[in-house]
């Protein structure tokens, strides 16, 4: 929960669905400088029903298991999204922000669903997209974890390094 990242426009994106009469639940994970206002945003919002911040977690495939939707609200100058590649391992729609590093591992847009980013209203209708069109969104989620596979099992990534780095 630091600057680099874009949570607050997934609180935001929570609130503009409450006034739309979708109700979703919401588990931000990790912990950071920006905890407490983040915390305070929700509070102010009333989102305190709908939003929980769980702080630091080391169950995180379980969470990845138990999840309808993995949400990605990230900034322009997000890098590689190691939270992207394991949530496409654990077969969960991803809607994410369309800023680079989303774009590449998502395929632009094949693996999951991409939305302008710092746009909270954009977000909530990718949500609501997975939600109304669960064909649509397994076809992405089947795509996508094929390619995490393929792409980022550890095998994979060792050969990738070995090879980088001449081994």
């Amino acid at each position: 929960l630091e600057n680099h990242k874009d949570q607050g426009t997934l609180i935001r994106a929570a609130e503009f669905l409450k006034t739309k009469s979708i109700s979703i639940e919401v588990w931000l994970i990790g912990d950071g400088s920006c905890r407490n206002k983040l915390q305070s945003l929700i509070n102010s919002l009333g989102l305190e029903q709908s939003i929980k911040i769980l702080g630091t977690r080391r169950d995180i495939d379980q969470i990845l298991y138990s999840l309808d939707i993995f949400v990605f609200a990230a900034k322009p100058d997000e890098g590689f999204g190691i939270a992207l590649a394991e949530a496409m391992a654990a077969g969960v729609p991803i809607v994410a922000s369309d800023v680079g590093a989303c774009r590449e591992v998502l395929d632009g847009g094949e693996l999951g669903i991409l939305v302008e980013p710092f746009n909270p209203k954009a977000l909530a209708l990718g949500i609501k997209e997975v939600i109304q069109n669960p064909k649509k969104a397994f076809e992405r989620t089947y795509k996508a974890k094929n390619k995490a596979i393929q792409t980022f099992s550890i095998e994979r990534m060792a050969n990738a390094y070995r090879e980088e780095l001449n081994f």
